[in-house]
């Protein structure tokens, strides 16, 4: 590793890492580029370059992604697998 570079290590939520990560590889840039991107803007704006408290709307959309994701919940094609899951308590 070059000196003027410092290795960091942080723990995020998984379900965000993981949607954030599927967007930036859509847009073909790495986590450790973003990071990068957010660190410089820090130091050269002395502020955090965005709000800090999400909005209501965001704050629900996250637990319910949160609980999506726990949740377990199969995926269901057509009907018949629809009807079973529904009417089965098995499933």
């Amino acid at each position: 590793m070059h000196k003027a570079q410092k290795r960091i290590q942080v723990n995020v939520n998984r379900v965000t890492y993981e949607q954030a990560q599927a967007v930036l590889g859509r847009l073909d840039v790495s986590v450790s580029t973003v990071v990068n991107a957010l660190l410089n803007r820090i130091a050269t704006e002395n502020r955090i370059p965005f709000v800090m408290d999400p909005d209501e709307e965001e704050s629900v959309d996250r637990a319910l992604s949160a609980a999506v994701a726990k949740a377990n919940i199969p995926t269901l094609t057509g009907k018949d697998e629809v009807a079973n899951y529904l009417l089965d308590d098995d499933y």
